[in-house]
């Protein structure tokens, strides 16, 4: 791994693109909705059934119980579940390969997902991980209102393979505008400043970041720069493959935490005590707005209407012209939820059993397509989530 880092870095330096079939060191982290206890045998189910998606793919046991080999035609991918429902998918294939048979595999498997990101955990992490050396912010919000309004600010490419496939959806965007964010104090600021003019307001949601990690015992001389997208993929160049892996690790155990949170703590459901007698659990999750929904009947509709990335279904419920009730169902993992629709804020109900990454996926995608400055609470406005 190490020297396939180093490699990719010494290449991209002198020819600033990397050879046909080469690509740079990255990652994936995945949320496979299992529990810890999965054996060697799910696992391979699963990663089988994702291979029988491409033609050509294929997957090995290895030696380790719980990392598996996945062959495409000319790249491979080392899958690392040693965390079984928060695995890692290893790589320096090519992008347009990896990034098609990860998303093609994240989009049909129901027990497959992305481990979504939104802006502030993007922000956050390349703060307190490393630091933040750039972003990209990406925003559109026709899918939501019908209507364009697109804003994009790209860094210089590490590595131009980026260009070709690093968006969920692949549609062509708007206005471009670039922005070097060089350090985290500078990063914030600048978005502090730009979030208060009207061109900008509530459209500044980062969708990468550029994260630079030293090792601590060298002295400067062993980093990466890890790039770090909102929908799970890493790719990173550098001179220590070691800090690109502790990089993915707390980035990882900073997106578990969360997701593990909100299904211990959220998760509704009726203990009974064999009298007849039943003990609530849990609680509403809020999503809050600061820029309020004018036709909530119509932003229900298209949020509900099973498109990706929401991929949510649902027949939204007018109980006033202010309040809209959904009982839907997230179609990724087939699991109920249940929804109050506000022009403010939207409430989030899940069941016990439903996955917390249900609700990571609701929040980064309506912060990339209606309001970046939107924040995801538990208990109250201190008790922010995702962040």
């Amino acid at each position: 791994m190490h020297d396939v880092m180093a490699s990719s870095t010494q290449e991209w330096r002198r020819e600033r693109r990397h050879r046909q079939g080469e690509g740079r060191l990255k990652a994936y982290l995945l949320d496979a909705h299992a529990s810890s206890d999965d054996d060697q045998s799910s696992i391979l189910a699963l990663l089988q059934r994702a291979c029988e998606l491409q033609p050509g793919a294929s997957v090995e046991e290895t030696h380790d119980a719980l990392l598996f080999m996945i062959y495409l035609d000319n790249e491979f991918l080392v899958v690392d579940a040693a965390e079984p429902r928060f695995m890692i998918v290893h790589t320096a294939g090519r992008a347009e390969n990896t990034d098609r048979f990860i998303t093609a595999a994240t989009d049909a498997l129901p027990d497959l997902d992305c481990a979504w990101l939104p802006s502030a955990f993007l922000l956050n992490s390349a703060t307190t991980i490393g630091r933040l050396r750039r972003g990209t912010v990406r925003y559109d919000n026709s899918q939501l209102l019908g209507q364009v309004s697109a804003f994009e600010a790209f860094p210089d490419e590490i590595d131009n393979e980026d260009d070709v496939i690093d968006d969920r959806d692949g549609r062509a965007r708007g206005k471009r505008l670039t922005l070097d964010l060089a350090d985290p104090r500078g990063a914030r600021q600048a978005l502090e400043e730009l979030s208060e003019l009207d061109y900008f307001r509530h459209a500044l949601a980062l969708s990468r970041v550029d994260l630079l990690h030293r090792d601590p015992d060298s002295g400067g001389e062993m980093y990466s720069v890890s790039r770090v997208f909102d929908w799970g993929k890493v790719s990173a160049v550098g001179t220590s493959a070691d800090s690109h892996l502790a990089v993915l690790f707390a980035l990882r155990h900073r997106y578990q935490t969360s997701i593990e949170r909100i299904e211990r703590e959220f998760a509704i459901y009726v203990d009974q005590d064999g009298q007849d007698r039943g003990r609530f659990h849990g609680q509403p999750i809020s999503i809050r707005f600061q820029v309020p929904i004018d036709d909530i009947g119509q932003f229900a509709r298209r949020l509900f209407s099973s498109r990706r990335p929401f991929s949510l279904w649902g027949e939204p419920r007018m109980r006033s012209n202010n309040y809209v009730t959904v009982h839907g169902l997230d179609l990724h993992i087939g699991a109920p939820i249940y929804c109050e629709i506000m022009p403010d804020a939207i409430r989030v109900y899940l069941q016990r059993g439903t996955c917390g990454n249900t609700v990571a996926r609701l929040y980064t995608n309506l912060v990339r397509h209606y309001d970046a400055s939107a924040t995801l609470y538990g208990r109250g406005a201190e008790d922010a989530l995702l962040q």
